[in-house]
């Protein structure tokens, strides 16, 4: 599967994440790793209006 995020946090529109059954994500500190995390909870809960929500979280 491969996902791009539009104008979230502090992911670009012009990189694709491929996700497979099995996948690391591997990082130093504030980096996104969270962040991707809560995007793909976002997109699975169908929370469109939540972005927002996150973008003033951090």
């Amino acid at each position: 599967m491969k996902i791009k995020f539009k104008d979230y946090a502090l992911f670009n529109n012009s990189h694709k994440y491929e996700l497979s059954p099995l996948t690391f994500l591997i990082g130093g500190n504030n980096c996104g790793k969270t962040t991707f995390i809560k995007g793909l909870e976002i997109i699975k809960n169908g929370e469109l209006e939540s972005i927002n929500q996150v973008r003033k979280c951090k």
